[in-house]
């Protein structure tokens, strides 16, 4: 995965600037190996001293949404979360109650069914998004 450092020099290199917030958001979302909403992202910069405000935050991830730096999910919870874009397939597990999100990895045959399930309907599939829904452990126990 690239870092951030490069990232931002290949933005800089077609015309884009480099701020400090873009790459202090950059940072978080490429080392955290997780996906963040808005509101997620903007306490933990808040923890890290960087200030930034709300319509900032949302014209930023979309910046960095249109380069193809990070995606943009939508599950079964809702809310909009923000994730690096990476070659690494996988899913997100669901809590239905408490909401917590994690990576699941996929096995190959997994994505290889999905696309042959896709091209079997003359679809070209380009990505294979799988999301799974339940009680993570500390929601069980309750």
């Amino acid at each position: 995965m690239e870092s951030s450092n490069d990232i931002l020099e290949r933005l800089k290199g077609k015309g884009c600037r480099f701020t400090r917030t873009r790459k202090a958001i950059l940072d978080l979302i490429l080392t955290a190996g997780e996906s963040f909403s808005a509101r997620e992202l903007s306490e933990k910069l808040a923890k890290s001293k960087v200030s930034i405000n709300k319509a900032t935050l949302y014209r930023e991830l979309a910046f960095l949404r249109e380069e193809k730096v990070i995606r943009e999910l939508s599950l079964c919870d809702k809310v909009r979360r923000y994730e690096a874009m990476t070659e690494h397939k996988h899913c997100h597990a669901v809590c239905v109650k408490c909401h917590r999100v994690e990576c699941v990895e996929l096995e190959e045959e997994t994505i290889l069914a999905n696309k042959k399930a896709g091209a079997g309907k003359n679809f070209k599939v380009l990505d294979v998004s799988m999301e799974i829904s339940g009680l993570c452990c500390d929601c069980d126990k309750d």
